[in-house]
């Protein structure tokens, strides 16, 4: 007995199940995202989401450690050719 599922078709009956990896090459070709649009989404959504939770992880800082921290950011800041807004609207639907 033959069940459909996604877009690979698997025997039942067997107890091998195919590799995640190469159903990930099938998946892959249908998300029609170009690489552009993953990193746009990354730098969007992904980045901002981890970052939000930074605020959390952090110890009391000490004032010489915020002045480095503020260097770090700043630097960060002139090399960034545009600046990274969260809720933009990306070119695609999801």
């Amino acid at each position: 007995m033959k069940r459909s599922i996604g877009l690979r078709i698997l025997n039942v009956k067997s107890r091998r199940l195919p590799h995640p990896s190469k159903n990930g090459k099938y998946s892959r070709a249908t998300w029609d995202l170009k690489q552009e649009y993953r990193r746009m989404l990354y730098s969007t959504v992904a980045e901002w989401m981890i970052l939000h939770g930074a605020a959390a992880w952090t110890q009391n800082l000490t004032s010489r450690q915020k002045k480095l921290l503020q260097t770090i950011q700043r630097n960060f800041s002139y090399s960034s050719p545009k600046p990274i807004v969260p809720h933009q609207q990306l070119p695609f639907s999801l």
